[in-house]
């Protein structure tokens, strides 16, 4: 009697598991490949729990706000959407001395806002130094490596002191305090 139930009931969950595998196998294109459409890429659309945004690269610190502000917004990098590691985005190339404390960014001259207006390298420079100077700006600190940002951030240095330069319209030098290899990494935030 007992071999009997034993039977039964490993019977009954060999059957189940393999009714259960059989439900949840899907065909191996379900999630394969799918078709871009670049029409659809022209809205962004955000689900998120009702609060107030705050869609200001400089003082944005909620995960929601940053997945808006990724979209809306591109820094010198980006981060590739599948690796998560920074590719070019404003910038084309960049090269750093020898004792990697100078960054040198060279933009991409096709780079505009959306109102047609060129994004040169002292736009860059200007927004960093506005992120350094806005009150409360959660990720202002991120830049600290730059020769003069904390001091400066701090309301000890002047901007005068901060050593981002516009070489041109489409070089930008960074000057670092210390070698900083994250420094792509760093720059693919929102908030640059």
């Amino acid at each position: 009697m007992k071999r009997t139930v034993l039977k039964s009931v490993f019977s009954f969950v060999l059957a189940a598991s393999l009714a259960v595998t059989g439900v949840f196998a899907a065909e191996p294109d379900v999630y394969g490949k799918q078709d871009f459409f670049p029409e659809d890429q022209r809205n962004i659309t955000i689900i998120d729990a009702v609060h107030a945004y705050d869609l200001n690269p400089h003082t944005a610190s909620y995960t929601s706000e940053s997945q808006i502000l990724t979209g809306l917004y591109e820094g010198l990098f980006s981060y590739n959407p599948v690796t998560l590691e920074p590719e070019y985005a404003l910038c084309k190339s960049y090269k750093m001395s020898r004792d990697k404390k100078r960054w040198t960014f060279v933009l991409r001259e096709d780079a505009k806002f959306s109102n047609g207006e060129d994004i040169t390298a002292a736009t860059i420079r200007d927004s960093w130094l506005t992120l350094l100077k806005t009150p409360n700006a959660p990720f202002a600190s991120l830049i600290d490596c730059v020769t003069g940002a904390s001091d400066y951030r701090n309301g000890i240095g002047s901007m005068n002191d901060v050593r981002i330069e516009a070489r041109d319209s489409y070089t930008l030098v960074v000057h670092l305090t210390e070698p900083t290899e994250q420094l792509p990494r760093i720059l693919c935030h929102h908030a640059f």
